[in-house]
């Protein structure tokens, strides 16, 4: 069962996430963030990065991480598989990847920018849940 969930917009796409703690439901939100431009399930575990973020508010810490995460995607050609969150004053992203040529089917779609257009994240009665547009 998926912890995120696409909803259409004529030309960006919502990504609804959910979990029991705050960086659970961002984990899902970065699932969901890769799921848009590629088939996850056919990244390859090759390469680790680690991305390291300050923390401020919570939606301000969703923008700010996956907006580094897409920008690694758009300078680096990698894409992660997995993630692990974790935080204390900062946040420490560990992704689990693969290098890309842009050549690999898998690819799906191009997110041109993670926006502040209904973004949310706020505590709800089962943990966190967190809502971000990309402007595709």
């Amino acid at each position: 069962m998926s912890r995120f969930y696409f909803i259409d917009h004529p030309a960006d796409i919502e990504v609804k996430s959910t979990g029991k703690t705050f960086e659970e439901a961002l984990k899902f939100s970065i699932y969901g963030m890769v799921e848009i431009i590629a088939d996850r399930k056919k990244i390859k575990k090759e390469v680790k990065k680690i991305v390291s973020i300050e923390r401020e508010d919570y939606q301000e810490d969703v923008y700010k991480i996956l907006s580094e995460i897409l920008y690694i995607f758009e300078t680096e050609y990698f894409l992660p598989k997995d993630v692990n969150v974790k935080s204390n004053k900062k946040y420490i992203i560990e992704l689990v990847g693969q290098q890309i040529t842009g050549e690999e089917e898998f690819l799906r779609t191009e997110i041109k920018a993670v926006t502040y257009h209904n973004l949310k994240a706020e505590k709800i009665n089962s943990g966190w849940g967190i809502r971000v547009m990309f402007d595709l």
